[in-house]
């Protein structure tokens, strides 16, 4: 879905272009490409789509504040609320990330936006590429802050009110994930693992109501057999596909199949192929930062060919799930679990850390004492400063994450899992780009807060990852996608694509815009991309995402 708000006077020279919907409320146009999606509520105008948290039927219209549609409704939705003077404005996303919100501001007007090209456009502002931005993206590239890599252009994060006045954008939480996690607590196991089953399949079951067919592509993981297991129950005309490569690790059709069969669903079987990707563009050119990586570009073409071939207008995906579901293998739930029950919960929790992980208890208790002495997790983490320029961009730190700078005086685990969530919205914003409606199910409001409720230790009960949502659909998935604990991936196609474009990906970034704005160390990677060895370089992986970046560069510098 695609909406454009302006508010006040664009000027005769730019065009506002034209949208399916367009609803004028005194110097404010409002723009959709998607009918009756435009809805007053009480005081406020709501663009996207709203659910009611009691049955999860589509609503149509109601009354409320801005308040109310976090506590009383979900979707995906933007809302503005005029306030009364008429020259100030509050503007909340939902918290699912599913329709961002991208700002500009000119002399006499405001634009909102889910396109950054249009919001820019509109504002008649050019396309200009933040460098120090982009440079920041690149240390951290699951971080999503407020801020772009493009000049002029801001984002309203997900879950937060803009405020606009004076003609000045001010952020403020509304949707708050520290405080379901505060008020996590032990609950029975079973209490646990019911309640998020009945959430899982009331959310999926609402989504499923207004997007005809859907498209799923799955893999015989946890996440997507879970996202297809609720769509199916809820009555939704699925297809599913999958993804393989030649090496054993990214071959997971004999998961997928049972899976397949387990529904009563063909299974629809492609593999990787080389020939689907192109270096000089990114499969991420029109979002406003560079989060993008090569190998995805033959899911996205399969995506697109598999949906039209099956007539679906919606891909669901179970991206994120190990976010959602808490796949992790840290000591974090043993403090967690010693401050919420004592020490003998602690030594419990210290059971299960070391059968996850396969350590012993010296080593988990270790690890849980470092944890427990710093008081939680240091954000932003995970800095990755490999091939890049360390001396041109010393100045330049990592945006956090809008919600991580109030997850402080919560339990280590509970911090972990709301930045687990909160580096999730990157991925999913990337499923944007594809030319169909593209969903991420787990990712709904009532789901994010109902695992954050739930305490880090019972994630990982009896020593098994995602323990809760393992036990919830126990009796609804086939044992062998229970008990499955390997991941496949395109790790061995990425590397194979490497291997079959190195010589090109070593020109593109040697003579392309990262190495003229010095972002990358042009003579360190001139020595790793040289090196032939019959096998890919120890930093394959990053050589691709910085050719991606570099693909992404180019695509705006050329507008």
């Amino acid at each position: 879905m695609k909406f454009l708000i302006v508010i006040g006077n664009i000027g005769s020279d730019t065009t506002c272009p034209r949208f399916a919907e367009t609803q004028v409320v005194d110097n404010m146009h409002l723009l959709t490409d998607t009918p009756g999606s435009i809805r007053k509520y009480d005081d406020a105008w709501v663009i996207g789509e709203l659910y009611n948290r009691d049955d999860g039927s589509r609503l149509v219209a109601t009354k409320g504040t801005l308040h109310r549609l976090l506590t009383q409704h979900w979707g995906g939705y933007v809302a503005i609320k005029p306030q009364p003077d008429g020259d100030q404005y509050e503007v909340l996303i939902d918290p699912s990330g599913g329709l961002p919100c991208y700002v500009a501001m000119t002399a006499n007007a405001i634009i909102l936006g889910s396109e950054a090209a249009e919001v820019l456009r509109v504002a008649d502002l050019k396309f200009l590429i933040s460098w120090d931005t982009v440079y920041s993206q690149l240390l951290k590239r699951d971080n999503r802050s407020d801020k772009t890599c493009l000049t002029g252009l801001q984002e309203i994060p997900p879950g937060c009110i803009g405020e606009f006045k004076n003609h000045s954008l001010t952020l403020s939480p509304g949707w708050r994930p520290e405080l379901f996690a505060r008020h996590a607590r032990n609950r029975l196991p079973g209490d646990d693992s019911r309640h998020l089953r009945s959430v899982v399949q009331s959310s999926v079951c609402a989504m499923a109501q207004t997007k005809g067919k859907i498209l799923i592509p799955v893999s015989g993981g946890l996440d997507s057999s879970v996202v297809a297991l609720a769509l199916s129950t809820a009555g939704a005309d699925i297809a599913l596909f999958t993804m393989y490569s030649e090496d054993r690790n990214g071959d997971e059709r004999y998961y997928a199949r049972e899976l397949a069969t387990h529904l009563g669903k063909e299974l629809i079987e492609r593999p990787y192929r080389l020939e689907d990707v192109d270096i000089g563009q990114s499969c991420v050119a029109a979002l406003p930062r560079p989060i993008g990586v090569p190998f995805q570009q033959p899911v996205d073409q399969a995506t697109v060919e598999i949906g039209m071939q099956s007539h679906a207008s919606t891909v669901a995906c179970g991206t994120g799930g190990d976010a959602i579901f808490y796949s992790s293998f840290t000591a974090a739930p043993v403090i967690d679990a010693l401050r919420l029950g004592g020490p003998l919960s602690a030594a419990g929790a210290l059971r299960d850390v070391c059968a996850l992980n396969g350590c012993s208890i010296w080593t988990a208790s270790r690890f849980a004492i470092k944890i427990g002495i710093r008081g939680g997790f240091n954000f932003p983490r995970f800095v990755d400063r490999r091939l890049l320029n360390r001396e041109r961009f010393s100045h330049v730190e990592v945006h956090s994450h809008y919600w991580t700078a109030t997850v402080r005086d919560i339990l280590p685990g509970r911090q972990l899992h709301v930045d687990m969530i909160g580096s999730m919205q990157n991925f999913i914003e990337g499923r944007r780009v594809l030319p169909m409606q593209a969903i991420s199910p787990l990712f709904s409001q009532p789901i994010m807060e109902t695992v954050l409720s739930i305490t880090s230790p019972q994630w990982i009960r009896s020593g098994v990852d995602r323990a809760v949502a393992r036990e919830a659909f126990a009796d609804r998935l086939p044992s062998k996608l229970l008990r499955r604990k390997t991941k496949g991936g395109p790790g061995g196609f990425a590397a194979q694509l490497y291997m079959a474009k190195r010589l090109e990906i070593r020109s593109f970034l040697l003579d392309g815009l990262l190495a003229r704005e010095r972002l990358i160390d042009r003579e360190q990677i001139e020595v790793v991309t040289a090196l032939d060895e019959g096998e890919p370089p120890a930093d394959y992986l990053r050589l691709l995402i910085l050719s991606d970046a570099e693909a992404w560069a180019r695509s705006w510098d050329r507008l």
